[in-house]
């Protein structure tokens, strides 16, 4: 479950930064968050490629100043950074990769 944190104090964040986005790894996790933190908030459900996420995901954006999350070409998410690499090679070799942590 993804949920899009993009800004703070009238400050807009990127792709990139630590915060931009809340990585969950249950329906229950984002529900919780949102609840304490953002109750007008969504969250939308991403498959991960690769297996199921460990600690941490990889997620890959076609536009890093997109703000279509919940869109389902919006973002790729993979298992591992070498998931993310190969896939990246074989279809979008000039995309970046970001690493965000999975909240339980």
């Amino acid at each position: 479950m993804l949920c899009l944190d993009d800004y703070e104090n009238g400050d807009s964040r990127t792709m990139g930064d630590p915060e931009w986005v809340k990585v969950f790894a249950s329906e229950g996790a984002a529900d919780a968050w949102l609840q304490d933190n953002d109750p007008e908030g969504v969250a939308w459900e991403y498959e991960v490629e690769g297996g199921p996420a460990e600690g941490s995901v990889w997620l890959s954006l076609p536009d890093p100043a997109s703000r279509a999350i919940g869109e389902p070409d919006c973002i790729k998410l993979f298992a591992s950074k070498e998931r993310a690499q190969k896939w990246l090679e074989g279809n979008e070799p000039k995309r970046d990769i970001w690493r965000y942590p999975v909240q339980e």
